[in-house]
């Protein structure tokens, strides 16, 4: 007691001070993630030309490549006419499902786009940006049917499709090139031909919201830059043992048409070896109403990957990165894939009414493919690659009215993914 007595009045015997707060502001501007990296993003090269050949993959428009130019007529403004070769209607299951191009004979569409850079006029303002190409952007987009693969009979009957679009576009390390965008169409491209409904130009049930994602190459009137620090951006000498990747979701909602991709993958090195191994699971879901006939069908597909990554080595020497789980990569690939399709049906001679189909098929796929895997940002990765893969069934088709689906079909693949990592 009598030591807590003298440190309290030890304690009180202090002079007090006054404490004060103050705030003051920042000077320091917030940065976008691309203007950190300008050398990268080319932000502030000017570009009044470009010609882009990229992969073009979603939900509204199928896979293939389109080809385009684009010219600057303003700062804020340009107009790009292109050429789009449709070598699969849709794009289900984009990484795993094998697509069978069909490259003897695809749909081919021309394309016409306006594009308005909203923010490029205050970028350049404020020296952030050139009079480039990279930057946000709202548009108009128009697609003309060229020449229609054998789904679509009625050639001359083909009216285009008109679209409001929103998107970012930019350029990356001298000559890649992406956009990502989402739009209001009112059709998706081509389906509404295939089943016969109605051709009307603003038919209000064949409207569609949905995204589009393309990535390729890209050549203009830039100049040369100097060497890009390129560890930069793709973090050379991180250590990963281990990541998960989630797929960028690919979705298109309409009256008539929801479609929707998901996928989802884990990846582990193999102890200190360039091999690893990843599992993933994939989801594919798409719901059609075709002149009063309501469908559905869902596609769940587990698989498995065995990667080896066989430059790993040779880029450690070289002092090019570490075991990051990126680089070029061989790859055996086994998956297991199931699809639900429910279908109401009317039309058939021997029917009295809509008849109800259930409609059940399990696959068993086995490929091999050569890739190239990059993690960019320690936040994103990038995957590109191309396989041939067999397809053996496991349980046949039933209830379906227009026969069965083939015994067994092998068929080349190429696959785009972009996504996060975490």
């Amino acid at each position: 007691m009598c030591l807590l007595s003298s440190v309290w009045s030890s304690a009180s015997a202090q002079d007090s001070l006054a404490v004060s707060f103050s705030e003051e502001q920042d000077t320091l501007v917030k940065q976008h993630f691309i203007d950190r990296y300008e050398n990268i993003f080319m932000t502030k090269v000017p570009t009044r030309h470009m010609l882009k050949a990229d992969m073009a993959s979603s939900e509204m428009s199928g896979k293939g490549i389109y080809v385009g130019y684009e010219y600057k007529l303003f700062p804020f403004l340009s107009v790009e006419a292109g050429i789009f070769a449709q070598a699969s209607n849709f794009d289900p299951n984009r990484w795993d499902e094998t697509i069978i191009f069909q490259l003897n004979n695809p749909s081919i569409w021309a394309s016409g786009k306006v594009r308005w850079y909203y923010n490029m006029n205050r970028r350049i303002r404020t020296g952030l940006s050139a009079n480039n190409f990279t930057g946000s952007y709202a548009g108009f987009q128009y697609d003309h049917p060229l020449s229609l693969d054998y789904f679509h009979p009625n050639h001359k009957d083909m009216l285009g499709r008109l679209g409001l679009v929103a998107g970012y576009q930019g350029r990356f390390l001298q000559n890649g090139h992406f956009d990502f965008s989402i739009g209001l169409f009112n059709r998706q491209i081509g389906t509404e031909y295939r089943y016969g409904e109605d051709l009307g130009l603003l038919t209000p049930a064949n409207f569609a919201i949905g995204t589009q994602m393309s990535l390729g190459v890209a050549m203009g009137d830039w100049k040369r830059q100097r060497k890009t620090a390129l560890c930069d951006v793709l973090i050379c000498d991180e250590h990963v043992e281990s990541h998960w990747k989630l797929l960028f979701p690919d979705i298109s909602v309409g009256i008539r048409h929801q479609r929707a991709l998901a996928m989802i993958m884990y990846e582990r090195q193999v102890g200190q070896t360039p091999f690893s191994v990843q599992i993933q699971f994939e989801s594919n879901y798409w719901r059609d109403s075709y002149n009063g006939q309501p469908g559905s069908r869902l596609t769940l597909i587990p698989g498995i990957q065995l990667r080896s990554y066989f430059l790993q080595k040779s880029r450690e020497r070289k002092g090019l990165g570490g075991s990051s789980l990126s680089g070029m990569y061989a790859a055996l690939v086994s998956n297991y894939m199931r699809f639900d399709v429910n279908q109401v049906l009317t039309g058939f001679p021997d029917q009295q009414g809509p008849v109800k189909y259930r409609s059940r098929g399990e696959y068993l796929n086995a490929g091999v493919k050569v890739g190239y895997q990059q993690r960019l940002f320690g936040r994103m990765f990038i995957d590109v690659s191309y396989g041939y893969g067999w397809h053996f069934p496991v349980k046949r088709i039933v209830g379906y009215p227009y026969g069965s689906y083939p015994d067994r079909y092998d068929a080349f693949n190429l696959s785009t993914g972009i996504g996060l990592t975490f």
